[in-house]
């Protein structure tokens, strides 16, 4: 729903034709695919250091240590209340970091 803080995880959708009943309409399911988003670092250099935090639906993580790896921002994401579940995947970058965030469940 554009604009809406609800999610649709599945919903029915019904396709007739003219003359056919509701009873003999095709019906089929369709699921949630779960929402993927990354927390990108980047620099110039090697010359990252210190911690971030991620602000999720106006609830802020604890401090994030720019070294984290995969389970530590997982561990930090869960721990708000606005997130039941995520995956975690670290890509290391040249000079940085990517943190790619699949929301399993919310």
């Amino acid at each position: 729903i554009l604009g809406s803080e609800h999610q649709i995880k599945e919903y029915m959708v019904k396709l007739s034709d003219d003359g056919v009943t509701f009873d003999d309409a095709l019906s089929f399911a369709v699921k949630h695919t779960p929402e993927i988003q990354a927390i990108i670092l980047e620099s110039t250099a090697q010359d990252t250091g210190g911690t971030f935090s991620v602000i999720f639906m106006n609830e802020k993580s604890l401090d994030i240590s720019v070294d984290s790896d995969a389970e530590i921002v997982k561990e930090a994401l869960e721990g708000l209340s606005t997130i039941d579940a995520v995956d975690i995947e670290l890509v290391p970058h040249s000079y940085g970091k990517r943190w790619i965030v699949t929301f399993t469940s919310q």
